[in-house]
């Protein structure tokens, strides 16, 4: 079985947003071991806070595929997302997921990551867009697996 690693940067500060993500959370464990890790937000000025969040960031990506999440990644379909998941899966290689702060993510990180993927023009909140991303994942698996959820 592999593991899914979400990497963000600062908390969930409602509890129906933790709530939501402890649903998913729960929901994606019966296809994949899933870890969120939290990285603090940097108290330094911008840029030095994205270096600083980038650094925390990298020395948590070990052997896994780094998918960054940014909105000036490439946009991709449900099923092309499943995909993404799936060549890792068939591989056998754990995923990576980084959701970059309020400021946005280092040079560092987007020239480390193995794929960027865009989920809209649009900016969301750090906090909306874990639980976008946690259902993307969970509907990417009902894809792979063929369950009903995906329709």
């Amino acid at each position: 079985m592999i593991k899914v690693k979400i990497i963000c940067v600062g908390k969930l500060h409602y509890k129906e947003l933790y709530q939501t993500s402890k649903r998913f959370e729960k929901m994606i464990s019966k296809f994949s071991k899933i870890e969120i890790l939290e990285i603090p937000e940097s108290n330094k000025n911008f840029p030095k806070n994205l270096e600083e969040e980038g650094k925390l960031i990298l020395r948590h990506i070990k052997d896994e595929f780094f998918i960054l999440l940014d909105k000036e990644g490439e946009t991709l379909t449900s099923e092309e997302f499943a995909n993404v998941i799936k060549t890792n899966l068939d591989f056998g290689k754990n995923v990576a997921f980084v959701i970059g702060g309020h400021q946005g993510i280092s040079e560092e990180l987007k020239s480390n990551a193995n794929i960027t993927i865009s989920f809209s023009k649009m900016t969301f909140g750090h906090n909306i867009f874990r639980i976008m991303l946690l259902e993307q994942i969970y509907r990417a698996f009902s894809i792979i697996f063929g369950t009903k959820y995906h329709k």
